[in-house]
C-alpha cells in the first residue's frame, strides 16, 4: 500500500485499522519484517520515486508529487536517504546518477537504511 500510494500521508492508526491490528502490532511486526518504522520506509519510497524527476523538474514540483508540503522536507529527506542534496545530484553524471538510483532501486529498505546508518557512526 505504501509502495503503491506513497504521496498519500500514512497513519499508523489507519494502516493498523486496513490490516485488523493494533497500531502497536503493526509497528512492531512491520518493523520486523523491514527494519524500519513505516515512516522510514514511506521516506525511502518517495525518494526513490523522486530520484527519476529531479533531474528535469523543479523541485517544488517534485516534492510536491511525491508527497512532501515542501521542498524544505524534501530536501532533508533525500538527503537522508542519497547522501546528496537534490543539487548535488543533478550536477552528477549520468553514470554516477544511475548507480545513485540502482543502488537505492536493489537494495531493499531495510539493508539500504541500516547500511546508512551504519556508514554514519
Amino acid at each position: 500500500m505504501i509502495r503503491h500510494d506513497y504521496e498519500r500521508q500514512w497513519n499508523l492508526a489507519t494502516l493498523a485499522k486496513r490490516f485488523h491490528l493494533t497500531p502497536w502490532q503493526l509497528r512492531r511486526t512491520f518493523e520486523r519484517e523491514f527494519g524500519v518504522s513505516i515512516r522510514a520506509y514511506q521516506q525511502t519510497v518517495r525518494v526513490r520515486v523522486a530520484l527519476e524527476r529531479v533531474r528535469s523538474e523543479k523541485l517544488d514540483a517534485t516534492a510536491l508529487e511525491v508527497g512532501y508540503k515542501g521542498k524544505k522536507n524534501f530536501y532533508r529527506a533525500f538527503k537522508q536517504v542519497t547522501g546528496l542534496t537534490p543539487a548535488a545530484y543533478r550536477q552528477l553524471s549520468d553514470e554516477r546518477a544511475f548507480h545513485v538510483v540502482q543502488t537505492l532501486g536493489a537494495t531493499p529498505p531495510r539493508k539500504q537504511i541500516a547500511a546508512d546508518s551504519a556508514a554514519r557512526r
